[in-house]
């Protein structure tokens, strides 16, 4: 699937790019010797009737009942009568704000898909003991070495997947990868131990 929508949007792109972007010639002035304005560039993803697909957002809840949003990470989605997209992101994506738990305790992820099943779950975890790569006032963009991260038990449900924070005291940022019949999507949580 991964790879059809991977063709679809290059495709969709591909076409749509000289459209959106334009030529960059003017043929009222061409030739009257009078500077040309620089072309304007429109974003796809406006010129695309329906829209385009992205995955819904999502939060996460530590015992006690706090509460964070998670960040949206690496996707590839698709919805009916929407255009399919896939991003992929340099590393996690995380919210902000660190959700605190204590160590063992158990994260939730409630199934941010209504009604969808989560055929697939997988999350690492890396100390973000450093500054991220790039932050925003509502995420954070991190960067580590592939193969370093740490991989934790998450327990997928109809109602989500619960995640084990199986780490010493610490703040991290988590991978969760879910996959669901329209598609996978990574999110990020920015998570404090104690």
């Amino acid at each position: 699937m991964r790879t059809l929508l991977s063709f679809a949007c290059f495709f969709v792109l591909a076409a749509t790019l000289p459209l959106a972007c334009g030529s960059g010639e003017d043929p009222v002035n061409q030739g009257s010797g009078r500077e040309q304005e620089p072309p304007t560039w429109t974003p796809v993803a406006t010129e695309i009737a329906g829209g385009v697909a992205k995955p819904p957002a999502a939060f996460a809840t530590a015992p006690g009942g706090a509460r964070v949003a998670l960040g949206i990470g690496t996707y590839c989605w698709s919805e009916p009568g929407k255009t399919g997209l896939c991003i992929d992101a340099v590393g996690p994506v995380t919210g902000v704000q660190a959700l605190t738990v204590t160590r063992g305790g158990t994260v939730s992820v409630p199934n941010p898909v209504q009604g969808a099943v989560i055929q697939k779950g997988a999350v690492n975890s890396w100390p973000a003991s450093g500054p991220p790569l790039t932050s925003s006032a509502t995420e954070m963009v991190w960067s580590f070495r592939p193969g370093t991260g740490t991989g934790l038990v998450g327990l997928i449900s109809a109602g989500g997947i619960g995640i084990v924070a199986d780490l010493p005291p610490g703040r991290y940022a988590l991978d969760i990868r879910l996959v669901f019949a329209s598609g996978d999507v990574s999110y990020g949580l920015l998570l404090q131990v104690q």
